[in-house]
């Protein structure tokens, strides 16, 4: 044997190493957070063997594919498709129907839709109820109560009651996706669970797609789109039939698309500008209070048209066609205005709001910052399923880090334009304030001295405008990326690989939360 040959192996272990690190303690993460949905099944109703095989080989089947993935390309939006798509099946299975807030709302409103019912039908008092053929809402206190009904089938003749008026007051836009999954399912099937999986699948297909061409498009702040969409509470609400699918999905793009358009030279303008027209139009139409995204469409540029009347001239219509479909929308869902808590009236405290108005912006800088801890962590998933299921803290605090650093280091702003980054902190304010304002006035009492009903996840759409104006802690310079156009927004951390160590933590916060999900409901 050749005395060189030793030395040889170790410099080629040592190599191989080096070059494989990230994987290797990639596996080891993996590998720990299924040690400890093991021990923690111990104090759970413990499922069978097949079952418990199956979810370890979800973790260690999906993680390969994902470094598999990573290893063959430095394209994000590829490296996203194949991490959505895995984290995307383990979340579905997860949390089943009954699980996600007011999921069974919002899929009776598909279904009222998938019917040819666009505009529900509302009674005296403002209430949306019909009838619904029974075991449409199957659900369970457990995995194996839920699962059992795997066979159940819609019944047309012993139907049931339902009210849906809170799902009824967002325009049938937001449901298209999930009616025609369930529109498609029952021309081959009553099966009712694979009618609901059927409305999961293309919502989340859809939603999916819109953040895949956001990352592929948008020319700054790549990795960040990434890191968004891939957060627990993004993946939560995108697997559901919840409208929030479409309106964070659309704000991404919406996002990415105007940046493109506004930034770099595109082969075809005229179409990414009516596309982009139609999708803040759909955007303002999704939630009102996410209506300031229209101001994107002034950030297209000049010279895409004849001349700046005409620019003017085209920016303004969108505007007034988004007002107007708004107007035409608020017109048909007044009807179903009612008051969901006590002491609420809508109408009183828009008085007391418009006559107090330093007192109302003290109430909501006073909440804001009050409960912007708890905000931020829900947000970004502290608080899963029926947002009773706390994460341990390994499965949102690696998150915390990730994001901070996707928006203050790794989003490469400095060469956003200075007008892009004004219209970004406008929709950011604004955005914030109507949020907080709606729930004051539909969810709080008249004149309390706090808003009601804030939640992290309805902060999801506005995190990319954000992370566009704000200044960078720690501005990195441009290295030689040879025009790689799909690659990460910050060529510094491209070449060290250092975003695929912080892809894995994302992989290991997100097995994390599934294996609290999945301990909770066993």
């Amino acid at each position: 044997m050749n005395k060189n040959t030793f030395p040889e192996l170790l410099l080629r272990i040592g190599d191989f190493l080096k070059r494989n690190a990230v994987y290797i303690v990639g596996f080891f993460i993996i590998f720990i957070a299924v040690w400890r949905l093991r021990g923690t099944y111990e104090f759970a109703v413990t499922p069978n063997r097949g079952v418990k095989l199956a979810i370890y080989l979800y973790f260690f089947i999906g993680f390969a594919a994902i470094c598999f993935t990573m290893a063959k390309t430095k394209k994000l939006h590829l490296v996203f498709l194949v991490m959505t798509a895995v984290l995307g099946l383990g979340f579905m299975l997860a949390l089943p129907l009954y699980l996600i807030p007011d999921e069974p709302t919002h899929y009776m409103r598909a279904y009222d839709i998938a019917d040819g019912n666009f505009i529900a039908a509302a009674n005296e008092t403002g209430d949306v109820i019909r009838e619904f053929p029974g075991n449409l809402l199957i659900g369970g206190s457990n995995y194996q109560e839920y699962f059992s009904k795997i066979g159940f089938q819609l019944d047309f003749v012993n139907t049931t009651e339902n009210a849906y008026t809170s799902a009824a007051l967002y325009s049938p836009l937001s449901y298209l996706p999930q009616a025609l999954g369930i529109f498609i399912a029952r021309l081959f099937t009553n099966n009712s669970m694979a009618i609901f999986y059927t409305a999961r699948i293309f919502n989340f297909a859809f939603g999916t797609a819109l953040v895949y061409f956001a990352i592929k498009l948008i020319p700054f702040g790549k990795f960040t789109v990434f890191t968004i969409a891939l957060m627990p509470m993004f993946l939560h609400q995108q697997i559901s039939l919840s409208a929030d699918v479409i309106t964070n999905s659309l704000a991404l793009f919406s996002v990415a698309l105007a940046l493109k358009i506004s930034h770099e030279e595109c082969k075809h303008p005229k179409r990414y500008l009516a596309l982009l027209s139609v999708c803040l139009i759909v955007m303002t139409m999704c939630k009102i209070v996410y209506f300031l995204f229209i101001l994107l469409i002034f950030t297209v540029p000049a010279k895409l048209f004849k001349n700046k009347k005409s620019a003017y001239i085209f920016k303004f219509s969108i505007l007034l066609a988004a007002l107007a479909v708004n107007i035409l929308w608020f017109a048909v869902s007044s009807q179903y205005f009612v008051e969901f808590q006590e002491g609420v009236n809508i109408a009183g405290q828009v008085k007391f709001v418009l006559s107090n108005p330093i007192t109302y912006l003290w109430i909501l800088l006073k909440t804001f910052i009050d409960f912007f801890p708890t905000m931020f962590l829900t947000m970004l998933g502290a608080a899963l399923g029926p947002l009773s299921i706390g994460l341990s803290q390994w499965g949102f605090l690696p998150y915390v880090c990730i994001l901070i650093i996707a928006i203050c280091v790794i989003c490469d702003n400095q060469q956003i334009k200075k007008s892009f980054k004004l219209t970004q902190f406008l929709i950011f304010a604004g955005t914030t304030v109507l949020i907080c304002s709606a729930l004051y006035a539909q969810w709080t009492p008249v004149g309390a001295a706090q808003i009601n009903g804030l939640q992290g996840r309805y902060f999801i759409p506005i995190i990319l405008p954000f992370a566009l104006f704000v200044p960078q802690l720690l501005p990195l310079r441009r290295t030689d990326a040879k025009g790689d156009e799909d690659a990460l927004a910050c060529p510094a951390i491209e070449t060290t690989g250092k975003y695929k160590m912080l892809a894995i933590f994302m992989l290991f916060a997100n097995f994390i939360a599934l294996s609290d999900i999945i301990v909770y409901f066993c």
